[in-house]
């Protein structure tokens, strides 16, 4: 009966020793789990940022869209007020050549 309970003894003692080695192992993975929650979150919370960050970007460059367009109109709304003065320019010349005319000639 000795020698069965050294065995035996033996075969515990080996199997305690894999049992700690998984457990070294798990506890290992469980914190190699933990780090890569804290990167995810980490990934997670700079990529909100960079939304935010896009979102103004794209605000931005709308509000200089508008401007933009409303600069390249304004060379357009000034050259038709200055072909509408020239016109009435050229009439009230016209105008005042006939009145002219008639007055020197009707004397």
């Amino acid at each position: 009966m000795g020698c069965e309970n050294v065995e035996r003894i033996v075969t515990v003692e080996e199997s305690t020793k894999m049992a700690h080695k998984r457990i070294d192992k798990v506890e290992e993975n469980q914190k190699l789990m933990m780090e890569m929650n804290t990167n995810i979150r980490l990934i997670v919370q700079q990529n909100t940022n960079q939304d935010e960050k896009i979102d103004k970007i794209e605000t931005n460059i709308t509000k200089v869209n508008e401007k933009v367009d409303r600069l390249e109109k304004k060379p357009l709304l000034m050259l038709k007020n200055n072909c509408s003065k020239l016109k009435w320019l050229v009439i009230g010349t016209l105008v005042s050549s006939i009145v002219s005319y008639f007055l020197l000639f009707l004397r």
